[in-house]
């Protein structure tokens, strides 16, 4: 079997209409002695680039572009072909029949078609985050595709460009290559690659403005820009210009242009451009009803269409047209426009065309197409990534889980201390809603007379901070989850880090609001003057916070933000009814009493009223001639809460709380991780 040495493009000028030529070199053993150089020639399509490729050189796993001052990692270059592939959707309705095709390094190809013709579903289904009811074949240089793998080479940029809102250009992109470059590069070389990344996307003079002062265009830069730190070889975009203005989209493709040209391989779903930037792309694919009519040269389109006898008007624009005849305004082509692509088979005749070139006898050289376009000529790598190849260079992640664990928690404590309602609205609430409820019920927390107020304002402070703590996070959770799955898809950081990490920075805030409150209200209402006493209703209040907050987790991590303003309030309810406020436990039907131990809202209650009146508590004061429950302990037997117990109560407090975090984990996980 024979080396490839080298691919370099052909010294004389092409002639014009005539494609280049490239010059392939491979080397052979001869009689088990020596080595002879043999060379060929052959046309094909124009390419980018020309390397050098080693004969024992193996896959590198960070190697840096070598005298240029750059910080960037050098990746090998990628080709991505699929075959025969189906995606069936609800009911299973097809969306997806049998499409084919390939994907070249150095190349910017376009997907397009009209509105449900399958655009994004096989956007999808390439770059993997649709992996459910799905078959056929994807190949990443001729090797079966490894979802554990293919995770590293690649990054899947969404059509919602959801980034942070509360965190600086730079620190964005910083963050982001904490988690996506290896630990063993220092701080001032993740620096220094932060600088170039936002000067080569020019977002240098936006670098400390926060996400949310952007424009469209500009975030979406932003999200370009936090995968490009680690130089992903393989970049998949959805609608990239979708809300751009045409200025800010001409310069988003080009951009995507001069990122191709370095020898990426970048694939985008776009709908209708307009004819200049119809230009820049160099492969189009085109779908019409799940089915693929156009692969190739986006400028032999045309010819294509009129080679099946669909003339363009001359003032027509090609996409514009294009379109049309997928929508079926020009009658229904579209089946003889899928026999003519698989007939042609135009991605397979420069490949059968190179093979047939270096085939000589003793001479075979299983050349892809992916090998013809790699990165700059100074740089090595092999022409093809065998397997083992690619889990020597790209297993895991790419820093480790404290690292990760680290910059998670770092960064989810920023945005939320610089987030108004998780932090400056809730302090102030929690201060103006503590001294209000002190001045309303002043002093009432020692009177016998008024024991049922003070139980109704016992009631209520845990009911307040219940919703303090769930809204926030069903307000904000959803959005981050969105984020959440582009970052975990692309291989930041794996889904219990990211977990653990969202839990640990929540959890102080979730301390200091209660105590905040409870310091206020505590006191002004006059309740037992006891460290123990008072210790316990903060204690209450804390874990009441903490479980409420998980549900909070549950809801966002299953819904939208629409459905989880709805469903918070509403799943509340039936925890408040079975609380032993609104009737006592006793007085529950049987059959409905095993709904109680079942709510949260009963244990911290009961929890409160224990702290407060339980523990040989003395007579409170009365000044009526009557007061049935002076005795604390009879008003406890009253609420049917004498024989309650605070380890117990606590004790289930602490099992809601573990075991909502672990529900939400799993939610999180099954909605954005599993049934992708």
């Amino acid at each position: 079997m024979a080396e490839l040495v080298s691919i370099q493009k052909y010294d004389s000028p092409p002639q014009k209409d005539n494609p280049p030529q490239w010059a392939v070199r491979a080397i052979m053993p001869e009689n088990g002695k020596g080595k002879d150089a043999v060379s060929c020639l052959f046309t094909t399509a124009p390419l980018t680039s020309s390397y050098t490729i080693s004969p024992t050189s193996e896959t590198p796993k960070d190697l840096r572009s070598p005298g240029k001052g750059s910080f960037h990692f050098r990746r090998p270059p990628v080709a991505v072909e699929w075959r025969n592939i189906e995606l069936t959707g609800t009911g299973d309705k097809p969306i997806l029949k049998g499409v084919s095709g390939k994907v070249h390094g150095g190349e910017l190809t376009a997907i397009m078609g009209p509105s449900g013709a399958g655009k994004s579903s096989l956007l999808n289904v390439l770059s993997g985050f649709t992996r459910q009811k799905v078959s056929g074949q994807i190949l990443v240089n001729g090797v079966e595709r490894d979802m554990r793998i293919y995770r590293k080479l690649s990054c899947y940029i969404m059509q919602d460009d959801h980034v942070l809102p509360h965190l600086t250009v730079r620190e964005s992109i910083y963050l982001a290559a904490c988690l996506k470059v290896p630990s063993s590069v220092s701080k001032k070389d993740k620096q220094k690659l932060v600088e170039e990344t936002m000067e080569s996307l020019g977002l240098i003079e936006r670098q400390h403005n926060k996400a949310s002062q952007l424009s469209g265009g500009q975030r979406k830069r932003l999200c370009i820009a936090q995968e490009l730190v680690s130089n992903p070889p393989l970049i998949f975009l959805d609608e990239p210009t979708s809300g751009l203005d045409s200025s800010s989209c001409l310069q988003c493709i080009e951009l995507l242009k001069s990122l191709a040209q370095e020898g990426r391989t970048i694939v985008c779903t776009i709908h209708q451009p307009s004819a200049r930037v119809f230009e820049i792309f160099d492969r189009l694919y085109m779908l019409a009803s799940g089915q693929c009519i156009y692969r190739g040269r986006s400028k032999e389109l045309i010819p294509f269409l009129a080679e099946q006898g669909l003339q363009c008007p001359h003032y027509h624009n090609p996409t514009d047209f294009a379109t049309e005849v997928a929508s079926g305004e020009h009658g229904d082509w579209i089946g003889k426009l899928k026999h003519a692509v698989d007939a042609k088979d135009f991605f397979e005749d420069n490949l059968k065309l190179a093979e047939e070139c270096i085939y000589d006898g003793r001479l075979e050289v299983g050349l892809q197409a992916s090998t013809l376009c790699l990165l700059d000529n100074d740089v090595t790598a092999p022409s093809f990534l065998a397997e083992n190849d690619l889990e020597k260079g790209y297993s895991g992640y790419a820093t480790s889980s404290w690292n990760q664990f680290k910059v998670l928690t770092y960064r989810s404590l920023i945005c939320t201390l610089r987030e108004p309602m998780a932090t400056q609205l809730r302090f102030f609430a929690h201060v103006v809603v503590g001294i209000l409820l002190g001045m309303l019920y002043y002093g009432i927390g020692d009177d016998a007379s008024k024991i049922f107020n003070n139980s109704g304002f016992l009631f209520f402070s845990l009911l307040f901070l219940i919703f303090t703590a769930m809204m926030p996070t069903v307000l904000t959770f959803p959005m981050e989850k969105t984020i959440f799955a582009r970052e975990h898809l692309n291989s930041w950081y794996s889904t219990k880090i990211y977990y653990m990490a969202k839990t640990v920075a929540e959890i102080p805030f979730q301390f200091l609001f209660p105590i905040i409150y409870g310091s206020i209200v505590y006191w002004m209402t006059s309740q037992p003057n006891s460290m123990l006493r008072f210790g316990l209703f903060l204690l209450s209040s804390i874990m009441i916070s903490l479980v409420a907050q998980s549900v909070g987790f549950i809801i966002g991590a299953c819904t939208s933000v629409q459905n989880a303003v709805f469903l918070a309030p509403v799943f509340t309810i039936p925890i408040l009814l079975f609380s032993g406020f609104f009737i006592s436990l006793e007085t529950i039907p049987p059959y409905l009493q095993w709904l109680s131990y079942l709510s949260y809202i009963r244990y911290s209650y009961q929890s409160v009223l224990l702290g407060i009146y339980s523990m040989g508590r003395p007579e409170l004061f009365c000044d009526k001639i009557f007061c049935p429950f002076q005795e604390p302990l009879d008003f406890l037997k009253e609420m049917d809460m004498l024989k309650g117990s605070l380890y117990v109560d606590y004790a289930a407090l602490w099992g809601f709380f573990f075991a909502f975090r672990i529900v939400a984990y799993i939610v999180l996980w099954y909605r954005v991780v599993y049934n992708r």
